[in-house]
Formats: C-alpha cells, sequence, structure tokens
C-alpha cells in the first residue's frame, strides 16, 4: 500500500523541485537522462525521489521500451499545468489555487537555495535582483503594460543557447488588489 503525500509537501523538498524542473516545458526525460542532468545526485537517492514523485501523482511514466534486456521508463510530469493555473473557462478550487502557488514558490526558493550554495557569488554581475513594484493602472493599461512585457520577454526567448550566453530564470507574480 502505497501513502500517498499531499503534493505541495512533495514539492517543498529542494530536489524533488530541481527533478520536476528538469521536466519543465513538456520535457520527456529517462531516469538516466534525468541523471546526467543532475548529475551531483546520487543514483539511489535521485531513484527514491522519482518514486515519491511518481507515486505522488507528479510525474507519470508516459512510455516504456525495452533497453538490453531491461524496461526502460519515460517520464513526464503527469499534470500539464502544475505551475500555472488554468486560464479558461474550468475554474478550480481555492485549494487548487493555492496547491500551483506554492508550486511556483517552492521553485523559486529552490532556484535561489542552490544560486546560494556557489563557492562564491556576485549578485550584482550575476544580475540577481528581486524586487516589488505597486502599479497603480487601469484594465486597459494593464493589458497594454503586459502586452509590451511579453513582446521583450519572447524576443530573449527566442535566443537560442550559446558559450556566450547564461540561462537565467526570470519568474514573475502579478497579484491584484481584492476589490
Amino acid at each position: 500500500m502505497t501513502i500517498q503525500t499531499p503534493k505541495e509537501t512533495l514539492l517543498l523538498h529542494p530536489l524533488r523541485m530541481r527533478m520536476i524542473r528538469a521536466f519543465v516545458g513538456g520535457r520527456k526525460l529517462t531516469a538516466q537522462q534525468l541523471m546526467e542532468i543532475l548529475s551531483d545526485v546520487p543514483q539511489a537517492t535521485l531513484y527514491r525521489h522519482l518514486n515519491k514523485l511518481l507515486n505522488g501523482g507528479l510525474l507519470a511514466i508516459i512510455q516504456q521500451r525495452q533497453v538490453r534486456g531491461a524496461v526502460e521508463r519515460v517520464y513526464a510530469l503527469a499534470e500539464r499545468d502544475l505551475f500555472t493555473p488554468l486560464m479558461d473557462d474550468q475554474e478550480l478550487s481555492c485549494e487548487d489555487y493555492m496547491e500551483h502557488f506554492l508550486a511556483f514558490l517552492a521553485i523559486l526558493q529552490s532556484d535561489y537555495q542552490r544560486y546560494l550554495q556557489q563557492e562564491k557569488i556576485n549578485l550584482k554581475q550575476d544580475g540577481v535582483e528581486y524586487r516589488q513594484f505597486h502599479l497603480n493602472l487601469s484594465d486597459e493599461e494593464y493589458q497594454q503594460f503586459m502586452n509590451k512585457m511579453n513582446e521583450i520577454i519572447q524576443e530573449a526567448l527566442d535566443k537560442l543557447p550559446s558559450p556566450k550566453r547564461r540561462s537565467r530564470t526570470l519568474s514573475t507574480l502579478v497579484i491584484p488588489e481584492p476589490l
């Protein structure tokens, strides 16, 4: 009998957050590929946490194939919209929205913790910053602002990796004041 752990509890572990992050963007990975991405994690530890994520319903086996007499499994995120609540007509419960939000916060915490664990850090040189701005905008002004911001972000997203480019994570969070 497998005891299911609440998803938000599963996501609060830094290694499991790193594992989930490896699958973001629709990536489908075998355990071997995941070990290559997370090369600092011992194999037994990775498999233990992989099984927790699988049993907790955050990952799913999407394919199995025979490779040299063994079964190789391909994993993917079980929920397509794990990090962004659905934006269509389907409504989620407040608990579901909170689960999505906690997953987002856990990703931020995990990424920042990994950054701070480097031998040397230089926030200014590395471009690390976090700020909070309060914008007073009408709905129309806000939409114009977001359209401009999305254009700038898309331009940056279109740039391919290269030795001269360093990968940076930009996270956004918009919370309107309650009416």
